[in-house]
């Protein structure tokens, strides 16, 4: 008979269900800056690898994720602005 209530998980419970959830979390401003194609993609990714540690960095880098303007968006601007510049 098995008893619920002295229900025991392994290791093996936390690394398959705890920590893919955990490092998902942590690497969350560098996901949406990848899907988002920001510019300063590279920006992101380090702030959160080295200071996303603390909360305050984490919160710094996720802000910068969603902040940066998207690379199509950053291509339009300049082909607008090269447009007027050629066009007396």
């Amino acid at each position: 008979m098995i008893d619920g209530a002295t229900q025991t998980y392994s290791v093996w419970h936390y690394v398959i269900f705890v920590f893919p959830v955990f490092f998902a979390i942590y690497f969350l401003p560098t996901i949406v800056s990848l899907c988002r194609d920001s510019t300063k993609k590279g920006a992101v990714i380090c702030v959160n690898v080295l200071l996303g540690w603390t909360l305050v960095g984490w919160i710094i880098s996720l802000v910068m994720a969603l902040s940066y303007e998207r690379k199509s968006d950053y291509q339009l601007k300049m082909a607008a602005l090269s447009k007027i510049i050629n066009n007396p």
